[in-house]
């Protein structure tokens, strides 16, 4: 579930370097890194739809729960809520 929530946004949102999150500052005296930082975990990205992918996701997961799991229609528990799921 997370994995695909994932893959669904990770085309979106570019990497993000060192430099890139200390533009206009020269940040070599203080840390020195080739790594990224994936833009899928950025603040841009969970802004612009990692926090709505997560709600949906456990929205659909509920659904997905109640109709696998239960004959009847009776409320499910609230550890199952989507809110629990996230």
């Amino acid at each position: 579930l997370y994995e695909n929530m994932l893959k669904s946004v990770r085309r979106n949102f570019a990497d993000v370097s060192l430099e890139d999150m200390t533009s206009g500052t020269d940040a070599r005296r203080l840390f020195t890194t080739n790594e990224v930082v994936p833009g899928m975990f950025t603040r841009q990205a969970w802004e612009g739809g990692i926090q709505q992918a997560i709600d949906k996701a456990a929205s659909s997961r509920r659904e997905e729960i109640d109709w696998v799991l239960s004959d009847s229609r009776k409320t499910m528990s609230t550890d199952l809520s989507p809110e629990a799921l996230k």
